[in-house]
């Protein structure tokens, strides 16, 4: 695999928060947003985790004839004739295509996760931004709408 353990569990804690955060907006179109990028991203997975069952089996073939073939190929390398491994052996060449196609698997299911992940992360400072400028404009407003007289305004900001 690509990422190690520790970058995978860090991934998926950041993915649940942020989903959790996604439930808990308070504006209904921001959720309803949320929620329609997590529909969407769990329908990658699930269309993933199907085709990766199904088509199991013939990914593991092709690889396997892959790799038959770069077994078969001429090897530019001064090697003593009985010296190294069969190029051959079916069952390491079977154990490692296995091994390919489940590294295959867990890359797209990553990229998923990171897509998902970036999408909801940027819903959240777009969120973010919007409450800032909106803080913003209720700050200038109480700043201009002061009530007190001349001096006293200029002194320190009321408190409301």
């Amino acid at each position: 695999m690509s990422q190690s353990l520790s970058e995978t569990v860090r991934n998926s804690i950041e993915l649940k928060h942020l989903r959790h955060r996604a439930e808990n907006f308070k504006s209904p179109m921001d959720r309803e947003q949320a929620k329609s990028i997590m529909r969407r991203h769990d329908k990658f997975l699930t269309d993933e985790l199907r085709t990766y069952r199904a088509e199991y089996q013939t990914r593991v073939n092709k690889v396997i004839e892959r790799k038959l073939r770069e077994a078969g190929s001429p090897v530019r390398k001064l090697t003593p004739r009985f010296g190294g491994s069969d190029r051959f052996a079916h069952e390491q060449i079977s154990k490692a295509a296995q091994r390919e196609v489940r590294d295959a698997h867990h890359k797209a299911i990553a990229r998923i996760e990171h897509s998902e992940a970036k999408a909801l992360r940027n819903l959240n400072r777009e969120i973010a931004s919007r409450s800032w400028a909106k803080d913003m404009a209720k700050s200038d407003f109480s700043r201009v709408v002061d009530r007190r007289s001349g001096q006293d305004r200029r002194r320190t900001p009321s408190r409301t």
